[in-house]
């Protein structure tokens, strides 16, 4: 069986019309206001409950039994999803702020059309979305918004083509305009605490002789590279000369871990916690599909090492690792359909790791940086 998956699990692609994004808004100065919404996706139908103050937005939407929470303010390109599943506390964030001109996924543009409707009494013109990302050609898909005289999203449809039959669709069933506090549509603080994601979900069993506590540093072309590992635990810090800083930390033996973007043009975290299920050969934060002895061997600041390629039976990306006899990198080759970089050991430290030692740099986590002013709990 051959796997598939692009850049070795280090790109999270943001999905431009995702369950609980904060609706469009023709102007910024839309009133405060409660919506209850129905929603339908292919044969799917849920509900959609929105709440916005002063330009922010609360989205809640329950599909398939889980609940999508979102959170954001559509004209300060500040955007935040998380989900709950089974009444359990949160188990994925995804937060995103983006320059406008370089969000991908974002809205760039919308237009008012001549089509009007009409739900729950209420009056709406219909305007077309286009995005910055595929779908804006001949083919779509095509994004629309209606909107009321104070730029409330009454309506809401995605078209596959322009035949009128839509993919999604969303229908206003009730809107209350009034105040809203602010508490209402600020998210909860632990939303962007490191120490809530990357509690342990269980007891670990007893580190292996293979997986040593340890401090690598690394260097790739221009990149600086730094790794930890508190076991289950691992940590990759990557920072280019463009000032560009790649995050990582994940959990080897569940789903769990945080990683984030930070640059001159994007700043973005995705982090998620839940057992890893049986037979699931990875997690959402790094591939390994096995290690295959390639029966060669090297030496590395004095120490030896032996090959091991740590994805076999990919397709389109790989990763082989020179591994001392308790499992620390010492030379790295990572290939992908965005070409190859050769990690090289400069210095390597055995000790003692603490969990928080793997914490992301605390600015990369910040609220404030993200555009988000949270709710203390």
């Amino acid at each position: 069986m051959k796997y598939s998956l692009a850049l070795l699990g280090l790109l999270f692609v943001v999905n431009a019309a995702s369950a609980s994004e904060v609706p469009f808004s023709s102007t910024r100065s839309a009133p405060d206001y409660s919506a209850t919404m129905t929603g339908q996706d292919g044969s799917r139908t849920y509900s959609r409950t929105v709440v916005h103050h002063k330009g922010w937005a609360r989205v809640e939407e329950v599909r398939d039994g889980i609940l999508h929470i979102g959170y954001g303010n559509f004209h300060a390109n500040a955007w935040l999803s998380a989900t709950k599943a089974d009444g359990d506390d949160f188990s994925s964030v995804m937060v995103k702020r983006a320059v406008p001109s370089r969000d991908y996924e974002g809205i760039g543009s919308a237009r008012e059309g001549a089509d009007a409707g009409s739900y729950a009494g209420e009056h709406c013109k219909w305007w077309q979305l286009f995005r910055r990302g595929p779908g804006n050609g001949q083919y779509g898909p095509f994004w629309f918004s209606c909107q009321s005289a104070d730029g409330i999203e009454i309506a809401t449809k995605t078209l596959s083509s322009a035949d009128d039959r839509p993919m999604s669709e969303t229908q206003l069933v009730k809107l209350t305009r009034g105040p809203v506090a602010e508490a209402e549509v600020r998210p909860p603080a632990r939303l962007f605490r490191p120490d809530f994601w990357l509690a342990p979900l269980r007891v670990y069993p007893e580190k292996p002789a293979t997986a040593a506590d340890f401090e690598v540093r690394m260097v790739s072309g221009n990149a600086a590279f730094r790794m930890l590992r508190h076991y289950p635990w691992r940590a990759e810090e990557q920072r280019d000369e463009d000032g560009t800083v790649r995050f990582r930390v994940w959990n080897e033996l569940d789903d769990q871990g945080i990683f984030v973007v930070f640059s001159g043009d994007s700043h973005w975290f995705r982090a998620s916690r839940s057992l890893r299920k049986p037979g699931r050969f990875s997690n959402s934060f790094d591939i390994a599909t096995g290690q295959v002895d390639l029966e060669r061997g090297d030496e590395y600041l004095g120490e030896p090492c032996r090959w091991f390629d740590m994805t076999p039976n990919m397709a389109d990306a790989g990763k082989e690792q020179c591994l001392t006899a308790d499992g620390i990198p010492l030379r790295e080759y990572r290939t992908s359909s965005g070409g190859r970089a050769d990690l090289t050991v400069v210095s390597l430290v055995r000790r003692p790791v603490g969990l928080e030692e793997l914490f992301p740099p605390a600015e990369l986590m910040a609220p404030s940086n993200l555009g988000f002013t949270p709710l203390h709990e």
